[in-house]
């Protein structure tokens, strides 16, 4: 790298934007002392981000899963049994663990498979605990309830991919 972006007016980040968006294509021009704009660029990113239905065979076929919350004695991560059933994300916890969330307590759902770097997919789910009813043909010996999603995203490494973010 030239020097051209180094100096003391620009952010380490605006350093590494700055490196990101040179090449053949981009045209940068130097800001002000607020730091610098990218004009006539076209910035791109990298990712690895599925939408949810592409990696839904992993809520079908669990191969592990933990659920991330606040105890009583602080963060807590704990695994689970998932069973995802009519839309619905049901988790079940041994009866017998002596951590676990309380109805409308926020907690983290992750779906995890794969070993090597190009076989990693999860599917991170963000959401508010919510109690069961009916709970016929769960497994016993579980403290079930249900996740209310409020964000879900799915990645899969093996589809990484450069995009443009349409600037």
């Amino acid at each position: 790298m030239s020097g051209v972006f180094s100096g003391p007016l620009l952010s380490s980040t605006q350093r590494t934007e700055a490196r990101i968006a040179t090449g053949p294509a981009a045209v940068i021009r130097r800001g002000s002392a607020t730091g610098m704009t990218f004009e006539g660029v076209r910035v791109k990113r990298i990712t690895l981000n599925v939408a949810l239905i592409e990696a839904r065979d992993l809520l079908q076929r669990v191969p592990r899963a933990c659920v991330a919350f606040i105890g009583d004695g602080g963060p807590r991560v704990e695994p689970v049994t998932l069973v995802f059933e009519d839309d619905r994300y049901l988790v079940g916890m041994p009866s017998s663990g002596a951590h676990r969330p309380a109805v409308h307590d926020e907690v983290v759902l992750l779906v995890d498979d794969g070993v090597q770097f190009f076989d990693l997919r999860a599917i991170y789910l963000r959401g508010q605990v919510r109690p069961l009813g009916g709970l016929a043909g769960l497994a016993g010996d579980f403290f079930w309830f249900a996740i209310e999603p409020t964000r879900a995203v799915a990645w899969d490494y093996a589809r990484i991919r450069e995009v443009d973010d349409g600037c």
